[in-house]
């Protein structure tokens, strides 16, 4: 005779977790898309052998000073800070690995979109 609690309706079953599959699914291919793009692009200019003519120094915490911004709009940006160097490579390459044009404004290079992850994984690649 299986007991059942009267307050809870259980019983000493384990739990299993109700899951929308087709949510699940789409969550699930959406980052597989995104972890395939982030790794083809950020090593689209691996090739070339031999030093950058710029570099990007690291923030004070050893960190890349890459950080995302809200823009106008809920436009969702990312910027890069702190090189040197080159600004006409770097932005060429950058643009190859993002796949979106890049604008320099202040010191700062602004690139339209959430591309944190590709961007550090770049700059990780390339030895700075």
């Amino acid at each position: 005779m299986l007991l059942l609690c009267p307050a809870t309706q259980r019983t000493n079953a384990p739990f299993t977790p109700r899951v929308d599959k087709a949510r699940h699914q789409q969550r699930a291919s959406h980052r597989a898309v995104f972890s395939l793009n982030a790794s083809a692009h950020a090593g689209a200019f691996l090739h070339r052998a031999g030093p950058k003519p710029f570099s990007v120094a690291r923030s004070s915490k050893g960190n890349y000073p890459v950080y995302s911004e809200m823009r106008n709009n809920n436009r969702r940006s990312t910027v890069l800070r702190k090189y040197s160097g080159d600004v006409k490579a770097l932005i060429k390459e950058l643009e190859a690995v993002t796949g979106r044009t890049v604008i320099q404004r202040n010191g700062c290079l602004d690139v339209l979109g959430n591309h944190n992850a590709i961007i550090t994984k770049w700059l990780y690649k390339c030895g700075f």
